[in-house]
């Protein structure tokens, strides 16, 4: 491993300790390209790389109130329906 790699396994253990699955996928995609990396400076003076290792997430959440006439549970989050055409 290059050094470059070397920061990257580091900054992951530092960052997401338990996440072995993920540590593999990012560690496999910066064998990629690493060597591009290295030949583009602005990828280094913007930080790319380290901009690349947070994972995308997704939040979903109810809301609960408290309505003014009965008592009300928790709403079902929304549901998709899907169409069939005959």
């Amino acid at each position: 491993m290059s050094k470059f790699q070397d920061d990257i396994q580091n900054t992951l253990d530092q960052s997401h300790p338990h996440s072995d699955e993920y540590h593999q996928a990012v560690m496999e995609v910066f064998d990629d390209v690493t060597s591009v990396y290295r030949k583009e400076p602005a990828y280094q003076r913007w930080n790319i790389a380290e901009r690349m290792l947070e994972p995308d997430r997704v939040l979903r959440f109810r809301v609960c109130w408290a309505p003014t006439r009965a008592p009300s549970p928790c709403p079902a989050p929304p549901r998709t329906r899907w169409m069939e055409t005959p």
